[in-house]
């Protein structure tokens, strides 16, 4: 069912807003630039759901966070009460089925700031991808590529395919746990610089976050933190690190974590996590995921000029590692598991993805721009971030 227009234009407002604040205020873009990419980010869904809503591009899951968040709403629940009683956290339970809360109480919040529409959750998510391009240009200024470069690789975040397709059209969590694992990226790396109490604070809230809704992207975290560290830092604090990374894995590994996996472990090595980097195929895309064929197709058309970027990224960038650990522990586990060979399951790695597509186009318009202005290049010669020097 189509969404009325006015209906429609308050999130659509409210996000923009937002989305140009986080632009001007965090990555410095200039003004006319943000509120031209915050109106297109928002013009996208408004659209959509004006005109071209299609219900064959609605999952099973997507219509249920919909339906038992309005149900909570129409029974009178407040998304800022309900989590501080004990008959709202036990309502929360009920719907989930489960402690897989946090995106129940997600939809509840936006047709609460919104209207009682499938479009509402899908406008907070999108203002989600404002935050996630952030934590991505600062992840990106510490591993010391210059700030034009970071700039630029935040726009390009917001824009690109993957991003947009799964953030615009359809209800779903991926687009929440992608910015949670940024989140816990950034909290990471700053607490390896600075170990500063506030970032562990930070760290920690997010991890324990992901245990309402997606408990096992913590160990993929934590393990691709350990991988990381073993490669990039020397001496004695290797050690404490890893301890730390290891011992944080153990305790958020789920309760009977490890036989569930040995049940639906019977993927391959090597072909399952090269099907899981490849998903979805333009070729084999369902009706309900047609949305996916664009970026599909853009997909694989980057893959392996992707490969060539992420060779020269991986020598001369310790962050990037981190970012290239990440996806591959990511693929192993899901491409071990035939159930998780999905293509919502390779959202939460799109932020590398996006970054290797990134430093293609960089180096292809490269030559472009240093004949115009030999001072346009990217910094990471001769420069080294703050925590390239602390390891």
């Amino acid at each position: 069912m189509l969404v009325p227009l006015e209906f429609l234009w308050l999130p659509a407002l409210c996000v923009a807003i937002f989305g140009a604040w986080v632009l001007v205020r965090v990555m410095k873009t200039g003004r006319v630039l943000a509120l031209s990419l915050a109106s297109l980010k928002v013009v996208i869904p408004l659209l959509y759901f004006a005109f071209f809503y299609r219900s064959g591009w609605t999952l099973l899951d997507d219509l249920s966070y919909f339906e038992k968040a309005h149900l909570l709403l129409l029974k009178g629940n407040n998304p800022f009460l309900i989590l501080f009683t004990q008959d709202g956290r036990e309502r929360l339970f009920a719907i989930a089925g489960g402690r897989h809360i946090l995106y129940y109480w997600w939809n509840l919040l936006a047709v609460y700031l919104f209207h009682p529409f499938y479009s509402s959750p899908v406008f907070l998510n999108v203002g989600t991808t404002f935050i996630s391009a952030a934590l991505l240009f600062r992840i990106a200024r510490l591993s010391g590529v210059s700030e034009s470069y970071a700039k630029w690789l935040g726009i390009f975040f917001l824009v690109q395919w993957d991003v947009v397709a799964w953030s615009s059209f359809v209800n779903l969590k991926d687009i929440l746990v992608l910015m949670m694992v940024l989140g816990a990226v950034y909290m990471g790396l700053k607490l390896q610089e600075k170990r500063n109490f506030l970032y562990a604070l930070g760290l920690t809230t997010i991890l324990l976050a992901f245990y309402w809704i997606r408990v096992y992207a913590v160990v993929l975290i934590l393990v691709s933190f350990a991988a990381w560290i073993a490669l990039a830092v020397k001496g004695p604090k290797k050690v404490i690190w890893l301890a730390i990374a290891t011992v944080g894995g153990i305790l958020a590994f789920p309760a009977g974590g490890y036989q569930l996996f040995q049940e639906h472990a019977k993927g391959d090595w090597i072909y399952g996590p090269i099907r899981m980097a490849l998903t979805p195929q333009p070729w084999s895309i369902e009706p309900e995921y047609s949305f996916l064929l664009i970026p599909s197709l853009l997909h694989w058309c980057f893959f392996l000029p992707c490969l060539a970027a992420g060779a020269s990224l991986w020598r001369k960038n310790l962050v990037f590692r981190l970012a290239a650990i990440f996806a591959l522990v990511s693929f192993i586990f899901y491409g071990q598991t035939p159930e998780l060979h999905g293509p919502r399951q390779r959202v939460m790695v799109a932020w590398v993805f996006a970054w290797l597509e990134f430093h293609v186009l960089w180096l292809l318009s490269s030559p472009i721009m240093e004949r115009r202005s030999p001072a346009v290049r990217l910094s990471t010669e001769g420069r080294r971030s703050l925590v390239a020097n602390r390891v």
